[in-house]
């Protein structure tokens, strides 16, 4: 079902071009290796042209479990996820509990208001809907 749900989504998001042009993980004919060659590209470009270079870097360290999910869900339906596939991801990421075990013994369950875990079909994809924003909100000009 997360694959359906994956696809149905990413399709829409391609279709009315709502990611950012900035995203390249995760993403079609876009990799890790196409953002890295314009990380090194476009500051030789202003070395060549005796240009200002200035960087923004972010460690994203466990970002995927610092999503909160209200906001998400919020995002999804900004961007116009249909109701019927936003009620899944909300039936999804809702409910969700974990506990602890130390020692042997059990923590009582916590609720888990908060992260989509990296290693499931929607988590990167829902992470970086999460922050799709991000680079509209930094002035590219300084």
């Amino acid at each position: 079902m997360e694959h359906a749900a994956h696809s149905s989504i990413m399709m829409y998001l391609e279709h009315h071009s709502i990611m950012s042009d900035q995203k390249h993980g995760f993403c079609k004919s876009r990799s890790c290796k196409t953002q890295l060659i314009l990380t090194v590209n476009d500051p030789a470009k202003g070395i060549d042209d005796s240009s200002q270079i200035s960087a923004i870097l972010l460690d994203f360290l466990k970002a995927f479990y610092k999503v909160p999910h209200s906001p998400l869900l919020l995002k999804l339906k900004h961007y116009g996820v249909s109701s019927s596939t936003l009620n899944w991801i909300t039936d999804f990421l809702d409910e969700r509990t974990q506990d602890v075990v130390l020692d042997g013994q059990v923590s009582s369950d916590a609720r888990v208001t908060s992260g989509v875990a990296q290693s499931i079909v929607l988590g990167p994809l829902l992470f970086f809907v999460y922050i799709n924003d991000l680079p509209s909100r930094v002035p590219q000009q300084f």
